[in-house]
């Protein structure tokens, strides 16, 4: 992770941090140091700092830079706490899994009589059942969440092929 330190020599926290970061001595205003394999940028300079984060909040402050852009942590008490933040803000979200079954599945589910009675309604103009049926043949797979899965079967509670708890049956993983 790449981190940029804002520090100041006159806040104890502030040079608790850099301690914790193993600099014992400063001989710049902004350089850069290794912590693990993450790299941390100490930036003394006030301007400087207003430059890369207009809104800190005070010293010390450590911001995160990575793809989701700056994120700020104002006076952390160690860097076991900056490193927990970090943690928190990167990993990963947890994704339920994808709701999907095979087309050959779902028109299982739909069942024989379902299935002959839409293709009889769509030979009489049903133009809803038609499009649907279009799309669900077209997948290898069927999303139990998409909305247009949820339009289908609406379709076939409306030509009463199907009732609203069997709608709900076949929408159940």
């Amino acid at each position: 992770m790449y981190y940029i330190f804002f520090h100041s020599p006159e806040v104890e926290e502030s040079r608790a941090l850099l301690r914790a970061l193993g600099v014992e001595s400063i001989e710049s205003a902004d350089f850069s140091v290794a912590k693990g394999a993450d790299s941390v940028r100490v930036v003394l300079d006030h301007t400087t700092c207003i430059g890369i984060y207009p809104n800190f909040s005070g010293y010390p402050t450590v911001i995160l830079d990575d793809l989701n852009g700056k994120r700020a942590l104002g006076n952390p008490k160690s860097w076991e706490t900056v490193e927990s933040w970090a943690a928190e803000l990167t990993k990963p979200l947890a994704l339920e899994p994808a709701r999907t079954i095979s087309q050959g599945a779902f028109l299982r589910r739909l069942g024989p009589a379902v299935i002959s009675e839409s293709q009889r309604l769509i030979r009489e103009g049903n133009d809803d059942l038609a499009a649907w049926q279009l799309l669900v043949l077209s997948e290898p797979t069927i999303s139990l969440d998409d909305p247009l899965t949820v339009q289908g079967l609406d379709a076939l509670v409306s030509a009463g092929l199907i009732s609203e708890e069997r709608k709900t049956d076949i929408l159940t993983p």
